[in-house]
């Protein structure tokens, strides 16, 4: 690798976090993780068909990883799909054998929504669905989170306020799971102007790091290891799905690291090109 190829990647990556030889690593071991993973899904041992659901956090890092080394944002909707896809069948399965999977270790759904490893991936997997103009996803992922609740438990307010944009008849449970830091997300969906909108944002955004990707072990400060284990990249994808169905000025909210603001352009050109479609028929 000479001095020229590695400015190109610095200079393309979104994050500068990420290195070079971390994102080599990704392309390498995340395509062999997931065969793997879809190996075990056709074994005969009960055990491994159960780790088949790792299939669907392996690739949300994945497309993160992809979104963080700078990559055409065009390839994510399809990985998108995969995840819920797999989701969907994981799920199916946990559901149909229950009982054998729990004496394997498995004890509770493949995707638990309040569980903390799981949260700010229901988040980030709402956000994404409207930022990819992949809307069409939700009814699917809402039925996921909703046949892994355990005892019932319905998402809270925070993720009822992101699935309201989509479902109008979803109801308001009245709590926040994840401490008062996931507030600010109701606040800001929810804010009487786009200007308290911003200031709700912008104060969630703040601390975002710490108190929310803080929750799980599994990411935070993964960069700071030697070989970057375990990162993909920090991304607030809330605070961009906020910023793009509402239709607010992110001009503040891009000085932030974790502010996805590539994914907003693309999202809104998106949109553009719909709209001058629409007008030219």
């Amino acid at each position: 690798m000479n001095e020229t190829e590695q400015v190109c990647f610095n200079e393309k990556r979104r994050q500068h976090f990420l290195t070079e030889e971390r994102w080599n690593t990704i392309l390498e071991k995340i395509p062999e993780t997931i065969k793997i993973l879809t190996d075990n899904f056709n074994s005969s041992d009960l055990g491994l068909k159960g780790s088949y659901s790792l299939v669907s956090s392996t690739l949300w890092r994945y497309l993160k990883a992809i979104y963080t080394a700078g990559e055409p944002i065009s390839n994510l909707p399809s990985i998108l799909d995969d995840i819920i896809h797999i989701l969907e069948t994981s799920t199916q399965f946990w559901k149909e054998h229950k009982k054998e999977l729990a004496e394997h270790g498995y004890d509770s759904g493949p995707f638990v929504w309040d569980d903390s490893d799981n949260y700010m991936k229901v988040l980030g997997l709402i956000s994404v669905c409207y930022l990819l103009q992949r809307e069409d996803l939700l009814p699917r992922l809402l039925e996921v989170i909703l046949a892994n609740a355990e005892d019932g438990l319905e998402p809270d307010t925070t993720i009822e306020d992101f699935f309201y944009y989509r479902f109008k008849d979803r109801p308001d449970t009245g709590y926040v799971q994840m401490g008062d830091h996931a507030i600010l997300i109701s606040d800001a969906i929810r804010g009487e102007t786009k200007e308290k909108q911003l200031e709700s944002l912008s104060a969630y955004l703040k601390d975002w790091y710490r108190e929310m990707v803080g929750m799980s072990d599994l990411e935070y400060q993964t960069h700071l290891d030697p070989e970057q284990n375990g990162y993909c990249g920090y991304w607030a994808f809330e605070v961009a799905a906020i910023v793009y169905l509402d239709d607010l000025d992110d001009t503040e909210l891009r000085k932030s690291p974790y502010y996805p603001k590539d994914m907003v352009d693309w999202a809104r050109e998106q949109k553009r090109k719909r709209e001058d479609t629409g007008k030219a028929d």
